[in-house]
């Protein structure tokens, strides 16, 4: 008899995110975090969206993936300085390169193969969002470096403390 056997349910998830927007939600907003803090950082996780290709990424479910890929070629392309050809010309060059995988992945070809494409560009994506954060803080210290007199010794001394702290600001 199946009705004498005893039935384990799982719990409902209460936590789990609901549909897309409850996904986007979750991946913006910081729990443990003030509000205060997820506020100035909203911008910086939005533009990260649609920049860093990676697999988790809520954008990257359905075609979405195109808008996400594509653009993350082009910024890996430009602030990177690979290339020397217009934004346009790179994104119609990214447009059909991420409408090509679109198209490979929804007859099922190579799915593995392009999980790995999108990883190494969210890898050098990552590297793109390196050097600007990386640029903003040298133009910074050497801003307050020349406008205050500072000697080199205390500069390069200011840029590896806040280089060193900046993995404990963000996570």
């Amino acid at each position: 008899k199946k009705d004498d056997q005893l039935k384990v349910e799982e719990p409902a998830d209460t936590d789990a995110p609901k549909g897309k927007l409850g996904e986007l939600t979750a991946e913006l907003i910081d729990e443990e975090a003030g509000m205060y803090q997820n506020v100035v950082l909203m911008p910086l996780m939005v533009s990260g969206l649609f920049t860093v290709p990676y697999l988790s990424n809520p954008l990257m479910k359905g075609p979405t993936k195109f808008i996400v890929t594509t653009i993350g070629i082009v910024f890996t392309i430009a602030i990177l300085e690979l290339s020397e050809a217009s934004l346009w010309v790179l994104f119609l060059i990214s447009a059909i390169i991420s409408l090509a995988f679109l198209v490979l992945e929804m007859m099922n070809i190579g799915k593995h193969h392009l999980e790995t494409v999108y990883e190494v560009l969210s890898v050098f994506s990552s590297i793109a969002w390196i050097k600007i954060f990386s640029t903003l803080i040298i133009d910074f210290i050497t801003f307050l470096a020349f406008y205050f007199s500072i000697s080199e010794v205390v500069l390069a001394t200011l840029l590896l403390s806040a280089g060193n702290s900046l993995g404990d600001f963000f996570g």
